[in-house]
């Protein structure tokens, strides 16, 4: 990991391996500032001003290197990264605040840098324990306890086949009328019924009412075209080919004329005919032309009472009908939507049961392991159990809470009620060995969540945090020296001033810095007796862990 320019530090690299890590150093060296690095590293958002006094920017890099097959992996791979070449993930933030982030020179939004992350580091301050006093998380933690989300995938579903059911049945009888509007309903039925409208003969109408408006101007023209064709002599016509008939010539153009003449002579003919046909067959009926009128003002009165054109008023009449239908069977129909949400609910009940059975099971087997976790951190006589309670959800039948007795004699209660804060941080982290296995993190980060621990106690807090770095990466930063002791690399965080800045550096210690360091944590100074207890410490953590 490589720091640049941030807030008091100018340029810090660090590496990490697969063992605990240790950070410590005086109230105020800036611990933390390293861990809320790493919180943006992350792709956590920006809520302060972060940039030094070295430039205009800050820079934030991490090299990473997933595990075949871990959900990093996988991630990588679905947004065409390749997760077998080492990871370079950078951010870079300027002094007006904005934030630019990079994975192997490629820019990604937080969200993919997220869904990347996600269960490769999990960072825990001293206040995160707040989460175990929300008993509204617990049986989400006891869920994933058990890792059947097979199970909690198909209560879910069939909660929600329920609920949509209900919803369509809300739905339906808002559509249900009262006996006020379903007899104006058939009202306006019986209305548009009377009338029989149809598309079809509306069109009609309205062609046969705009020819029949034309007939007298029509007649004119037919009688006058007549009058004019019957000035054309036809005989002449005829006398004319008769006599071109007698024309010895072989020219074509003279047999040409002739058959035009003919075709002429005949089509006047069909045309006189058909004239006299139209003007024979056309008579005006001012009977039918006043239905037709009649039956067009029926149309277009309706069209105006309820402002739609004859289509939409079909449509109106037909789903008038179906909700006339709905409403004088809504017996039925209501029966209908109580039997499917009857038989939705039994389908849930059953699986919801097989939920429960799995719950009550983890809850038994999850006693079992806090139980042991919070008697090897010098809780001997903690007894902890999972409380259930009736709440029908998506979540199955029930809810949880999670209920602890710290000491002897003391009954069950609530982890707020009962807890203090040194309890709860030993809690948590005894809940972390567990659940490290089975979300398989690659790396967990704990910011002094050991305050409020002393005495004996911190070493089996240290010793606690080292068999979880057997599974994976821990970070801590500690105050304790007993936890101190029972990392595997110790870096000491100071800060360092003169008369135009102040820094933070991390340097990484040998064995006799380490001494020296702890015995400072432990006794405020460096004498010799201080220097043996601490070398005593460190022995004495080394030979726990190999005693394991």
């Amino acid at each position: 990991m490589t720091i640049e320019n941030y807030i008091l530090i100018e340029h810090l690299e660090l590496t990490f391996n697969d063992a605990m890590s240790v950070f410590t150093g005086e109230t105020g060296a800036g611990k933390s500032i390293f861990i809320n690095a790493l919180n943006l590293l992350c792709g956590s958002r920006l809520n302060s001003d972060v940039v030094g006094n070295k430039g205009d920017e800050t820079k934030i890099e991490g090299i990473f290197v997933f595990k075949k097959g871990s959900h990093a992996y996988k991630t990588a791979l679905a947004y065409d990264f390749n997760p077998d070449e080492e990871f370079v993930f950078s951010r870079i933030i300027t002094k007006q605040g904005r934030s630019n982030y990079k994975i192997n020179r490629q820019n990604v939004n937080l969200t993919i840098v997220k869904d990347i992350l996600q269960d490769e580091i999990d960072i825990h301050s001293q206040f995160d324990t707040t989460y175990l006093r929300d008993e509204k998380l617990h049986l989400g933690l006891l869920d994933r306890y058990h890792h059947r989300q097979d199970l909690l995938d198909n209560v879910k579903d069939a909660y929600l086949a329920i609920r949509e059911i209900e919803k369509e049945k809300a739905e339906f009888e808002k559509t249900l009328l009262n006996d006020i509007e379903k007899d104006f309903l058939k009202f306006q039925i019986q209305e548009i019924e009377n009338l029989n409208l149809s598309l079809k003969e509306e069109q009609e109408i309205s062609e046969e009412l705009k020819e029949m408006s034309h007939f007298e101007e029509n007649h004119t023209h037919f009688r006058e075209s007549k009058s004019l064709l019957s000035k054309t002599d036809e005989t002449n016509i005829y006398q004319a080919i008769e006599s071109l008939k007698q024309v010895k010539s072989n020219d074509s153009e003279v047999s040409e004329l002739i058959e035009m003449l003919e075709s002429a002579y005949y089509q006047l003919e069909e045309v006189t005919l058909s004239l006299n046909k139209l003007i024979d067959k056309d008579i005006f009926d001012p009977y039918e032309f006043e239905r037709l009128q009649s039956r067009s003002f029926e149309y277009n009165k309706i069209k105006r009472k309820y402002q739609m054109d004859t289509e939409q008023l079909l449509e109106y009449y037909d789903n008038s009908l179906k909700k006339i239908d709905e409403t004088e069977n809504q017996t039925y129909m209501l029966s209908k939507y109580n039997l499917a949400i009857e038989e939705k609910t039994k389908e849930f009940r059953v699986i919801a049961k097989e939920l429960s059975s799995v719950r009550e099971q983890a809850a038994n087997n999850l006693k079992v392991e806090i139980e042991k976790q919070l008697f090897d951190l010098s809780l001997p006589y903690a007894q902890f159990e999972v409380e259930f309670f009736d709440k029908e959800s998506s979540k199955g039948l029930e809810d949880c809470r999670f209920l602890i007795s710290v000491n002897k004699g003391q009954p069950l209660a609530s982890l707020s009620k009962v807890a203090s804060g040194g309890e709860l941080s030993r809690f948590m982290l005894g809940m972390k060995v567990i659940f490290n296995r089975l979300q398989q993190i690659e790396c967990v980060v704990f910011d002094e969540i050991d305050t409020g621990i002393s005495g004996p106690v911190a070493l089996q807090v240290g010793l606690k945090m080292k068999e979880l770095a057997q599974e994976c990466a821990v970070i801590t930063v500690t105050h304790l020296p007993a936890v101190a002791a029972c990392g595997d690399s110790h870096y000491v965080v100071s800060k360092t001033s003169d008369e135009t800045k102040t820094l933070v550096n991390i340097h990484q210690l040998d064995d006799q810095k380490r001494i020296e360091e702890l015995a400072q944590m432990a006794f405020t100074n460096t004498n010799q007796s201080s220097l043996n207890a601490a070398q005593e410490l460190l022995i004495q953590a080394r030979e726990a862990i190999n005693n394991g």
